[in-house]
Order: structure tokens, then C-alpha cells, then sequence
């Protein structure tokens, strides 16, 4: 007899699939009726969700489940990012094609994040965590021909990584299997259970240990398996790349990081583990946002900072201190927050002028002033500007980076210098597309008296993430929010000391507006009294027309490009170096030419192979006899 709560579970996975599967079948002339499903669903989804939230934690389904406060507060979120992003394809997705497809694959991949969430067993998590590549790949592919490439990419590099994913299970099983249970037909019970605390000593849990995380990185878009992400992101819809690259993919692969640092594994805090997470966050957050620094197309550009951004998460983690770790979870949570933002924005633009290069764009501000205003909180949250959400949660990490100082040591300075090194240049990137898109000289190459804002549908979303930049930042309520969604000890009481203690949101805030205020009131005064002489500019012996001069913002920083040393990193990763999916297929072509080359039709050849092989396998053979 099932309980209440494992009634709700089993309502939360499987009524997604069954909706989906509705969704697939109905005719598609029938009009409204797969977004009145897919609504109907979210809604029984958040009522699922706000019941397991209520209850106490426990273990459900002889194992294979468990519930407690994070997995109920990251199931929460996913289900809010997509209502969020499911009423912005109510405006995007109308008239498209295969919109049965979009709205089952939808549906299918919040279930299948439902299991992932609340999976407590290694067979469990698998199927859930294969399934999502499954969607991820079917939702990007959805444009046909010119988003096949990054879906293809999408799945070789996440298909791969979830292989590396069931050898990492597999050690851990054959780590915890009692020599009395060695019968495979235990292999089903609760000796695959996910939260078994492994130390990490020993090569064998060492491997595991990297294993796991690696499939964590690809899943969250950390280097090195992180180029999915910024091709998916400009190729696939926009609502699909603000719903899996933006945000979903983003929470489980962080989620799952998490749970690998503190209930799969458990880690003293002088372990070298530590030191491969703060690298691997420390070299994402830089290497993404220098490559973010060049783009000239929003959304791939938007695709790097994803990727620069799931750095913060990593080190937050790493750090393995309250204030750090919390930090980690809550950066996970605003950048899906600010990075859904900014992709449904950019799709706004992209859908006004018919364009996301952004040389071919400017002076959008006065023609799309509620995007305009939603691009520029965000991006501004994104940089860590204060008082916005984007700084509170790094302001933790860096208080977490600074505890882990003061047990000794002095590596933490380069990590923390890597973070706000990152911060900066991650303002630098934005001042480039907000001037670009809204700022500079309107482009002839685009009709302007055609642009206005998009539809309720598509404004309202991104009004909605906007000001969630402004209250969590602003109300600071991060404390309570823990409190609520998280069963991790004292984090709650912990986090609100430290945040309280070392900022002050409101009083920044009052501060910060009367700086602008006086920038203001001393630009309106210079402007009284400075007296310019308008002259005409000359160029090449004829006068130039002051109208016609435009700056595009992609010109803002291409010296960077210039530089000795940053040159080189360019031209390499121009040329896919930097690629594990680039790197791979070069090297699968190499191998499958050579053995390609041996197939010469020639008898003698095809013996002396056959020969060689059987000495070597008769060696190997004898050898191990």
C-alpha cells in the first residue's frame, strides 16, 4: 500500500509523460488544446510539489526515492522556470511547426527532472538522468537542419559523459557491494542506493569521484565539457535555450554536483579533490568570459556567460563551508533567475528586427523600452552590481573563498581573484551588448519604424525575472528561502548570520540611489553651463554626415583579440583546440582512416594482420596465464 507522499511523487513523475504523450497524439488542428494540457499539468505539478515540500523527509519506494527540503526546493524552481518559459512560448512558439513535439518534449523533461530530483537510487537516477539527454537533444533539434549540428553536438558530448556516468555508479557499486551479496541478482535492491557517504580514499573512489563530477560539468555546461552550450543556445528557439541551457540543466547539474560532495562522497577539506573543483571553476569562469568578450551573436554570446557562471556555482561548492556552499546553491537558482532573462529578451530583439548580430543592431531603447529595461537589470545582476541578486550570491562565495583562507594556506587568492577578475569582465561584456542592442547609433540595416515590443506573452515573462533580480536582492530573503527549501543543518541560521553581519541590502540600496541621483543632477548641470561650438567633420575632403556615423559595439573590444599572448588562445580556439567534441571527431576520423587504409584488397595483407593479431592475443593470453 503506497503512502500519500509516495502517491504525490508518482503523480509528479508520471502525469508529465502521460500529458506529453496526449500532447504528441491530438490532432494539430485542434487549436489551444496542448497549451490548456500543458498548463493543466504545471498547475497539478506545483500542487505535487508544494505537498512534498510539507512533508517530512523520508525514504520512498523501498529506496529508490527519497524526499527532503532541497530536492522539493529545486523542484519548485524548475517547475517555476517553466511556467515562466511556458508562457513566453504561448506568444513565441504560435503559428511555428511541430508545436505537438515542443510542447511533449516539454512536458517530458519536467517528469523526467521530477525523477532526477528525487532519485535515491543509482538505477533510478540513471534512467531519469538519460532520458533528460534524450529530450535536451530532441528540443534543440526541433528547428530541423540548421540546429541538427548542435544536436548532435548536444548529445555525443552529454550522451559521453553520462557513459562516464555509469562506470563512476559502477565503481561506487563494486566499492559498497558486500563480498555476501557479490550475486548480480542483488543488483536491483538497496545496495544501489545514491547516498552512501563514500570517503574519498583510494584510487578506485578517486575515479569514481571525478566520474561523477565530470557528468555533473557537462550536464551544468563547466569546461572542459561545455561547448553544447553555447551552440544550442544561438541555434535552438529561444524559449528552448532559456529553459534547458539557461536554467534546468543548470539547477540539476549543480543540484547533482552538490550531492556528490556531501551524500554520495564525503571530502575532508585538505582532500586534492578540492583543488580539481577550484580549478575547474576558476578556469570556467575566465576561459568563457574572455570567449563571451568577442562574440558579435547575443545569444551566443549569452551562451558563454552560462558557461562562465556555472564556475561561481563550483567554487562555492568546493569551498565545503556553510557560507560557500550556500552561496554555490543560490548563484545555481539567480543565474537561472537573470540568464532565462536574458535569453527571452534577446529572442524578443531577434524577433523584432529579425536579426541577433549585433553589429547590425542600436537604438533599440526607445522602441523596446520594457525589454530594454528587463536586458539591463539582468545583465547588471549578472555582473554582481549591488544591490542586485547576481552580488548577493557571489558576495557569499566570496566570503566562503575567504573562510577557506583563514584555515591556512594561500591558494584561495588566486581563486577569489579568478571570481572577481570574472565579475569584472563579465560587466565589461555587457556594457558591449547593451550598447550594441539599445544604446548606440541606430544601424541602417535594420527597419526601424518595423520594431516595437513583443506580445503579453513575451514581455510579461521577462518583466517577471527582471524584478525577481530586484527583490531577492533588494528584500534580501535568502535566509528564509533556505530555511524553507533546504535540509542541510545550519545553513539557515549560519547564512543569515554572515549576511547580516557583512551587508547591509537596504542601506546600499538608499546609498546607491542617491549616487545616481547626484551623477544625474551633475550631468544635467554640466550640460547648463558648457558651452560646445557644433562644427562639420571633414573626412577625405568631403563632409561627413553625423547621421550616418555608427559605431557598432562589437568593434569595443577586438584589441583584446590583438594581444600577444590572448592572440594565440584565440587562433587555437578558432580552430577547435579547446573542443572535446572538435577534438574527438578529429581523432575518431584519424583512427577510422588508418583502418580505412588497411582495407587495400590485398590477401597477403589482410594474413599478416590476422598473424599478428594472433600473436599478440596468444601474449596477452600466456601472459596472464
Amino acid at each position: 500500500m503506497l503512502s500519500g507522499i509516495e502517491y504525490f511523487l508518482l503523480i509528479s513523475i508520471i502525469l508529465p509523460f502521460f500529458t506529453g504523450l496526449l500532447v504528441l497524439v491530438i490532432p494539430t488542428e485542434i487549436k489551444f488544446l496542448r497549451e490548456i494540457i500543458a498548463s493543466v499539468t504545471l498547475v497539478a505539478l506545483f500542487i505535487m510539489a508544494g505537498l512534498l515540500g510539507i512533508a517530512p523527509e523520508q525514504q520512498l519506494f523501498s529506496g529508490f526515492f527519497s524526499s527532503d527540503g532541497l530536492a522539493s526546493f529545486i523542484f519548485f524552481f524548475i517547475l517555476f522556470f517553466g511556467a515562466i518559459n511556458l508562457i513566453y512560448a504561448f506568444g513565441s512558439e504560435a503559428g511555428k511547426s511541430r508545436l505537438n513535439e515542443f510542447y511533449a518534449y516539454f512536458l517530458w523533461t519536467l517528469g523526467a527532472a521530477a525523477g532526477v530530483v528525487f532519485s535515491a537510487n543509482m538505477i533510478a537516477f540513471l534512467s531519469f538522468w538519460g532520458f533528460l539527454g534524450l529530450t535536451l537533444y530532441m528540443m534543440i533539434g526541433l528547428d530541423g537542419e540548421a540546429a541538427s549540428g548542435p544536436a548532435k553536438k548536444t548529445i555525443l558530448i552529454v550522451g559521453g559523459a553520462d557513459a562516464l556516468l555509469i562506470l563512476g555508479f559502477a565503481l561506487l557499486f563494486l566499492l559498497n557491494l558486500p563480498e555476501q551479496l557479490a550475486d548480480t541478482t542483488q543488483i536491483f535492491s538497496g545496495n544501489m542506493g545514491l547516498w552512501i557517504e563514500q570517503p574519498v580514499t583510494g584510487p578506485y573512489a578517486v575515479l569514481a569521484f571525478i566520474l561523477l563530477t565530470m557528468a555533473a560539468f557537462s550536464k551544468a555546461g563547466a569546461m572542459p565539457l561545455h561547448t553544447w552550450v553555447p551552440a544550442a543556445s544561438s541555434d535552438a528557439r529561444p524559449v528552448t535555450a532559456a529553459f534547458l541551457p539557461g536554467s534546468l540543466d543548470k539547477l540539476l547539474g549543480i543540484y547533482f554536483l552538490y550531492r556528490i560532495c556531501t551524500k554520495i562522497f564525503v571530502m575532508p577539506e585538505d582532500s586534492w579533490m578540492v583543488t580539481y573543483l577550484m580549478v575547474i571553476g576558476a578556469v570556467t569562469i575566465i576561459g568563457a568570459v574572455m570567449m563571451a568578450l568577442v562574440q558579435h551573436r547575443i545569444r551566443r554570446l549569452l551562451g558563454y556567460h552560462a558557461v562562465s557562471q556555472v564556475g561561481y556555482m563550483i567554487l562555492g561548492i568546493a569551498t565545503l563551508t556553510p557560507i560557500g556552499m550556500a552561496g554555490g546553491l543560490f548563484h545555481m537558482l539567480n543565474n537561472a533567475i537573470y540568464k532565462s532573462c536574458l535569453f527571452l529578451c534577446a529572442g524578443n530583439v531577434e524577433t523584432a528586427t529579425g536579426t541577433d548580430e549585433l553589429d547590425k543592431l542600436g537604438g533599440l531603447g526607445k522602441f523596446m523600452p520594457l525589454t530594454f529595461l528587463s536586458m539591463l537589470i539582468a545583465s547588471a545582476a549578472i555582473s554582481g552590481v549591488p544591490p542586485l541578486n547576481g552580488f548577493v550570491s557571489k558576495w557569499l562565495i566570496y566570503r566562503g573563498l575567504i573562510q577557506v583562507g583563514e584555515s591556512g594556506g594561500l591558494s584561495w587568492i588566486v581563486w577569489l581573484t579568478a571570481a572577481m577578475f570574472g565579475s569584472a569582465l563579465t560587466l565589461a561584456s555587457f556594457i558591449k551588448i547593451i550598447h550594441s542592442i539599445f544604446w548606440s547609433t541606430p544601424s541602417c540595416r535594420i527597419p526601424l519604424e518595423k520594431v516595437k515590443e513583443q506580445s503579453y506573452f513575451r514581455t510579461i515573462p521577462v518583466l517577471i525575472l527582471a524584478g525577481i533580480c530586484l527583490v531577492f536582492g533588494i528584500a534580501y530573503i535568502y535566509p528564509l528561502f533556505l530555511y524553507v527549501g533546504s535540509a542541510i543543518g545550519e545553513l539557515p541560521r549560519l547564512v543569515g548570520m554572515e549576511l547580516y553581519r557583512d551587508w547591509h541590502a537596504g542601506g546600499a540600496t538608499v546609498l546607491l540611489v542617491i549616487a545616481l541621483l547626484i551623477g544625474l543632477f551633475v550631468y544635467w548641470i554640466s550640460g547648463l553651463f558648457s558651452r560646445l561650438r557644433r562644427v562639420p567633420t571633414w573626412v577625405g575632403g568631403s563632409q561627413h554626415d553625423p547621421e550616418r556615423a555608427y559605431f557598432p559595439g562589437t568593434e569595443f573590444y577586438r584589441t583584446i583579440q590583438r594581444l600577444p599572448v590572448i592572440s594565440s588562445l584565440y587562433g587555437y580556439q578558432s580552430r577547435g583546440f579547446f573542443d572535446i567534441y572538435e577534438l574527438g571527431s578529429r581523432f575518431s576520423v584519424g583512427v577510422a582512416s588508418y583502418f580505412s587504409n588497411l582495407h587495400s584488397g590485398v590477401l597477403s595483407t589482410y594474413v599478416t594482420w590476422a598473424l599478428v593479431g594472433l600473436v599478440v592475443y596468444l601474449f596477452v593470453f600466456l601472459g596472464i596465464w
